[in-house]
């Protein structure tokens, strides 16, 4: 019999699925907007992400002054839900997602990284119950899949060392994991040896950890991290509620204040062989100016860094179809487009900041121009 704690658990999660399902109808079949029990995400045509899609625009004026789930309700918003049993091995608390149980998987996929990868299982659970995939999430606060040791008190530090050797024997011993999903926090902070850069060293600690999978991963999908919410950001988007004005626009920050360059992305185009790709979709959260604390009526951010449960749900679809558009990885000629805007962006950083650009990134400025993102709204 189990216990009332326990049952509790279940509860929250059955509750967390229903919601994710009414956003998922409501952003794959565009229904008409309904109305849901409290702390259920904005439904109805252009819902989240699919507001910024460039290509099948949609505009909803409904969802203008809507913020689903709003900032008091997206603290208490529960994870997508786990396939069966959690079960500890070491460090590790591998989360099942998927098709049903008694569904055959038609492969095996694995999402891995810290929390900034965690808050994207709602999206890559979509992705991986349309494609038949059996998921399993190995996400650890704190702790990138990297090399470069963590800046953090022991027993914390210690620990990430210890979660990376047990996640390289985890992949050992599941070779049948072909494709794996990653992410992290773009402003990690690492111990970095004296005369080094901090940005340039945690580039190379991805690169090194990527190239000690085994041969049996054969694609990696860097999910680029996400904007951050300033700390003044959540003031506005409470008086935009109680005014009943449009918080996306309202509330929009700078994009070069809330999205720095990332490493991982940076990584993925120095790459060498033909298994690591990027997906930016930055898109879907920000204009080339500006970047939105509320899309499509959905809030992004639970927290200063980390996306609502309902928003990764709604990123689900477009996930979905970069993975269809990278298809089987084939050795690689030139940077990817995604690639290339990361390089690009780094290139700026770095000159703006007055350091020495690397020969690799000037290089890039000579890339033809690259897709823009969606125009300012």
């Amino acid at each position: 019999m189990r216990s009332g704690a326990g049952l509790r658990l279940r509860l929250v999660g059955l509750a967390g699925a229903t919601v994710l399902m009414g956003l998922s109808e409501a952003t794959s079949a565009g229904a008409d907007a309904a109305d849901r029990p409290s702390g259920a995400p904005t439904q109805g045509r252009c819902a989240g992400a699919a507001s910024r899609d460039a290509a099948r625009p949609c505009r909803n004026p409904a969802l203008r002054t809507a913020v689903r789930p709003t900032p008091t309700q997206a603290v208490l918003e529960p994870p997508p839900p786990c396939e069966g049993d959690t079960k500890k091995v070491g460090t590790l608390y591998p989360c099942i997602f998927g098709p049903s149980a008694d569904a055959r998987p038609t492969d095996e996929v694995a999402l891995l990284g810290d929390s900034h990868a965690g808050h994207w299982r709602a999206a890559v659970r979509y992705v991986a119950q349309q494609r038949g995939w059996r998921g399993t999430s190995l996400t650890r606060s704190g702790c990138a899949f990297s090399t470069a040791t963590r800046a953090l008190p022991e027993p914390a530090r210690s620990r990430c060392r210890t979660w990376n050797a047990e996640v390289l024997a985890w992949f050992e011993r599941h070779p049948e994991v072909h494709t794996i999903f990653v992410s992290a926090s773009a402003t990690l902070a690492v111990e970095v040896p004296q005369g080094r850069s901090a940005f340039e060293h945690r580039v190379e600690g991805y690169l090194r950890a990527w190239r000690s999978l085994p041969a049996s991963v054969t694609r990696i999908i860097v999910l680029r991290d996400t904007p951050k919410r300033s700390l003044r950001t959540l003031d506005c988007i409470e008086a935009g509620i109680a005014a009943r004005r449009p918080v996306d626009t309202a509330c929009a920050v700078p994009r070069a204040n809330v999205l720095p360059p990332d490493p991982q992305a940076v990584a993925t185009s120095r790459a060498r062989g033909s298994r690591i790709r990027l997906a930016d979709l930055s898109a879907f959260f920000c204009s080339s100016r500006l970047c939105s604390p509320v899309v499509g009526g959905v809030l992004v951010n639970k927290d200063q860094d980390h996306m609502t449960t309902a928003f990764s749900l709604s990123l689900g679809p477009f996930v979905l179809r970069r993975v269809e558009r990278l298809g089987p990885f084939a050795l690689r000629r030139s940077l990817t487009s995604d690639q290339g805007k990361e390089m690009a962006e780094h290139a700026k950083f770095t000159l703006d900041s007055g350091l020495q650009p690397s020969s690799t990134v000037t290089t890039v400025r000579a890339l033809p121009f690259l897709p823009r993102p969606p125009p300012d709204t």
